[in-house]
């Protein structure tokens, strides 16, 4: 199972950040974008997932991501749903959250602690 789910993020305003990458891709791993409207985005090798984030703090901000869990043949097995709470510096941030598992069909498989850790970016990957 491919997720970002197990790497942590933060950041103190709006903008591009690029994940610390766990998985490697061809443009160096998962991008995250923070977008003025509240819009979180996940690039990884296997397309684009899309949530939201909310600032909760001077220098932190929670996001949550419904990520495509994929087999390693690239089919959808499910859904991993992101839940992270980040602080920021001014170059980088770290999220630590847990990150629900569920099937197709959204049955339960478990639950997994995790944690990201990233820099900020401008020519990362737009949304």
């Amino acid at each position: 199972m491919t997720s970002v789910a197990d790497r942590g993020v933060t950041s103190t305003s709006t903008g591009h950040i690029r994940a610390g990458a766990a998985v490697t891709s061809a443009g160096g791993g998962p991008t995250l974008a923070f977008l003025a409207d509240r819009r979180a985005c996940l690039r990884t090798v296997h397309g684009r997932s899309v949530g939201t984030w909310s600032r909760t703090g001077s220098t932190t901000f929670a996001y949550k991501i419904k990520e495509a869990m994929m087999d390693s043949d690239g089919t959808q097995t499910g859904w991993v749903h992101i839940d992270q709470n980040a602080t920021a510096t001014a170059s980088s941030f770290t999220s630590v959250g847990d990150s629900t598992v569920t099937d197709m069909n959204g049955n339960y498989l478990g639950t997994s602690p995790g944690r990201v850790s990233a820099t900020y970016d401008a020519a990362a990957t737009r949304c």
